[in-house]
């Protein structure tokens, strides 16, 4: 009767392994909204609550559909046990990283902040899988970097937005 409810094949580790993309995905939706949306609030003039929650919608709708191709189809797709021994986490977390940087053109919809993480996270797993089998370690480096490196720039935009009140020159 306990394997109908709770499948005892699979191993503790590779169950917990499945819902972290999940659980990042989660926090980095929370945490990644809720800032721009007070952002959204303190560099905007006040104009009603009307264009508050206009605003609000579009901020946790974009969020949902970039968070959920992201972490729903690279980051899951990624951290599967690729069955030839390739790094698939290392692939996807350069991947990642490459796409975190190409977001800048979506700012807007904050999207390189919802990328980065994934990009840290393959990377992350990347680095793991490269200690045990010595395959795609250069990958996931170069993902983890470029998902590093635009969080960073993005942290920087954000700072210079709310100190000068405008964006630098050359963004």
């Amino acid at each position: 009767m306990n394997a109908a409810v709770r499948p005892t094949n699979i191993p503790a580790e590779r169950r917990v392994q499945r819902r972290t993309w999940l659980v990042w995905a989660t926090w980095v939706f929370l945490t990644v909204e809720v800032v721009h949306a007070v952002v959204a609030v303190v560099v905007n003039e006040w104009e009603g609550w009307s264009i508050f929650w206009e605003n609000l919608a579009f901020i946790a709708v974009s969020g949902l559909i970039v968070v959920g191709l992201v972490y729903g189809l690279l980051v899951r797709g990624g951290m599967k046990k690729a069955e030839d021994g390739r790094n698939r986490p290392a692939s996807a977390g350069m991947w990642a990283g490459i796409l975190s940087v190409v977001s800048y053109g979506a700012y807007f919809i904050w999207a390189p902040f919802l990328i980065g993480p994934a990009a840290v996270l393959l990377a992350r797993e990347g680095l793991k899988r490269a200690h045990e089998t010595g395959l795609g370690r250069g990958r996931a480096l170069a993902g983890g970097s470029l998902g590093a490196l635009s969080l960073v720039f993005g942290i920087f935009l954000i700072v210079f937005v709310l100190i000068r009140g405008d964006y630098p020159w050359f963004f």
